[in-house]
């Protein structure tokens, strides 16, 4: 079905071998987490979402391959506009699991988590569309999102130097 819309058997392979490859992370199947729950004594449902939120950049992979055949490596596709896209799909990935998980050089606070998820959306877009400008904002928007982070660590440093003692 998906080499009738016009992919190409690597990619239409791919999409689906990797798509399912997450049924083990997530709810409600999700093997993986139930053995790691036995193994930390800890609940199943917080930690198949747990799981989920560490696994979101894998989500996006199947559709990365459709839309930057260089993932693949299919031949033809090796180009600067191949390189670019690798380099910004591997971006896109991490990009998204900072949103989720809440985490990059400090804490993210609920503003920064959605600046991390709308950048990563719309390089995303990027890949998808081609459109320079929706690129272009998402850096802009990931650049902001690491100057937040070093001015939140660099205040967190000077709270610590402090000796607050009486």
């Amino acid at each position: 079905m998906l080499m009738k819309m016009g992919l190409s058997l690597e990619a239409s392979h791919y999409f689906i071998l990797y798509t399912t490859s997450f049924g083990f992370i997530t709810p409600p199947v999700a093997i993986a987490a139930i053995i790691a729950c036995k193994l930390a004594n800890a609940e199943y449902m917080p930690t198949a979402i747990e799981a989920t939120k560490v696994g979101i950049g894998g989500f996006l992979v199947p559709w990365l391959f459709i839309s930057t055949p260089m993932m693949l490596l299919l031949p033809g596709s090796f180009s600067f506009e191949g390189v670019i896209g690798v380099i910004i799909s591997i971006l896109i990935m991490i990009i998204f699991q900072i949103g989720f998980v809440g985490y990059m050089i400090t804490n993210c606070s609920l503003i920064e988590r959605i600046i991390a998820i709308s950048s990563g959306t719309l390089m995303f877009l990027f890949i998808i569309q081609k459109n320079q400008y929706l690129l272009i904002i998402g850096l802009i928007l990931f650049i902001l999102l690491i100057v937040l982070q070093r001015k939140k660590q660099s205040f967190s440093k000077v709270l610590e130097s402090k000796n607050y003692s009486f």
